[in-house]
């Protein structure tokens, strides 16, 4: 959107008081490019080695909206997923107030899509006895949505959440259209340490469009929203820890359409083990949507062995084809303080894959961080480079630091050289104003 937004900021509250984010997996078959998106819009991307994959540090920009995984490969080929997102049974501690006011222009990130006004109002309030109760508002000239819902911690029996949206839009031609959407949220722990993370429901009516959804299919705009109107989706998310023995996971997502015979399908599992200090792990990923004739699968085997300040691991993956890829390498950290990462790696495809490597660097400096990859493989050569700081302005000057993003400290020292606190050796760099 382009405009104005008040809304709480869950950054002010320590780590336990904070809301839930997902955990993305998958299998890159060689140095890969993952693209996370969120309602069209980019929100996180990293680069990855070969083998099974974990994001878990991600940051979504709303509560709910499907992320759209891309895993481009070094040779340009690309597997794409879509995994459904809802926060975990919703719940809010008692006597907090989470909330969000919104007013501006609409930008779907589409080229040709419609740029509406609208306003937003979401609003969610622990009540006593475990109570959450929580809605929501959105209004525009062609589009309106009414929101409510419950959430409950039962305890032994885990938390569950139920709500229904109400929406009414006017699609292209002047048509009218009006449908319900209900949603149903299991999320449950068990000291066995078999965690649900998520187990959800949601079916909408053949009437009902998201405010997303309405306006691409009015504006006629080139993405899936307009080319897939969604009918009902499933998805459950389960972990469970072995002890000694490691952890395996099982992640399973369904989503059908209303316009549509396809379903778009995904699976993820996986087992983590350690034998001493060697780690390894098996995974395996199946992906299907609407748009391809042939599913897509990947297995792949991970193991590293620490060797002093050097780990030593090895990858392979294998497709459908039978195409398989073999990558070994190592990784370390380098220079006094031990601020730079490196990893270099070699490998070889059957099948007409080839040969391929790379070497990445990752730097954490005073003033910020740096990274510097290059990679190749038979159809050619990649170089990727980013940089990534804050900077802080104050009554003593600028500081500039590594990313800002949870509570920090400024401390004056006059006389004294910049030093390393609790053991933090990229703190900041101040500059005199």
């Amino acid at each position: 959107m382009r405009g104005v937004q008040l809304t709480s900021d869950e950054e002010m509250l320590p780590d336990s008081q904070r809301g839930f984010a997902p955990v993305i997996r998958g299998i890159a078959k060689s140095n890969a490019e993952v693209t996370v998106e969120q309602n069209n819009y980019v929100i996180y991307r990293t680069f990855v080695q070969p083998g099974a994959f974990e994001i878990n540090d991600l940051y979504p920009t709303s509560n709910s909206g499907d992320l759209t995984v891309t895993i481009k490969e070094s040779d340009g080929s690309e597997q794409k997923f879509v995994q459904p997102f809802s926060s975990v049974a919703l719940l809010q501690r008692e006597g907090h107030l989470k909330y969000s006011l919104s007013a501006g222009e609409y930008r779907a990130g589409n080229y040709n899509s419609a740029e509406p006004k609208f306003g937003q109002l979401d609003a969610m309030y622990g009540l006593p006895y475990g109570f959450t109760v929580y809605g929501g508002a959105i209004f525009s000239d062609d589009y309106y949505s009414l929101a409510g819902g419950l959430g409950k911690n039962f305890g032994y029996i885990g938390a569950i959440s139920i709500d229904v949206t109400q929406a009414k839009s006017k699609l292209a031609n002047e048509e009218n259209s009006e449908g319900q959407s209900y949603r149903f949220l299991y999320s449950k722990s068990f000291n066995s340490g078999t965690d649900f993370r998520l187990l959800g429901y949601k079916y909408s009516t053949s009437g009902y469009y998201t405010f997303q959804e309405a306006t691409d299919v009015r504006s006629d705009a080139d993405s899936s929203y307009s080319q897939y109107h969604k009918r009902s989706q499933i998805q459950g998310n389960v972990t469970q820890q072995l002890g000694a023995w490691g952890s395996v996971y099982f992640n399973v997502t369904q989503q059908d359409y209303w316009n549509d015979e396809g379903k778009q399908r995904s699976l993820n599992a996986g087992y983590n083990g350690r034998i001493g200090r060697v780690n390894y792990s098996v995974a395996y990923t199946w992906t299907k949507s609407p748009e391809w004739d042939e599913s897509d699968r990947l297995l792949s085997f991970s193991m590293s062995i620490p060797l002093g300040r050097v780990w030593s691991n090895y990858h392979l993956t294998t497709d459908q084809h039978g195409r398989t890829n073999q990558q070994l390498g190592v990784s370390g950290t380098a220079l006094e303080d031990h601020n730079l990462n490196y990893s270099v790696q070699e490998g070889y495809g059957s099948n007409g894959v080839g040969n391929s490597g790379s070497v990445n660097l990752d730097y954490q400096g005073g003033v910020g961080s740096a990274s510097l990859g290059y990679n190749y493989n038979r159809d050619g050569q990649q170089v990727n480079y980013g940089l990534r700081g804050g900077v802080i302005a104050h009554s003593e000057g600028i500081t500039l630091s590594q990313p800002l993003g949870e509570s920090m400290a400024i401390i004056s020292a006059p006389g004294r050289a910049r030093r390393a606190r609790d053991q933090q050796r990229w703190c900041g760099s101040g500059l005199d104003g």
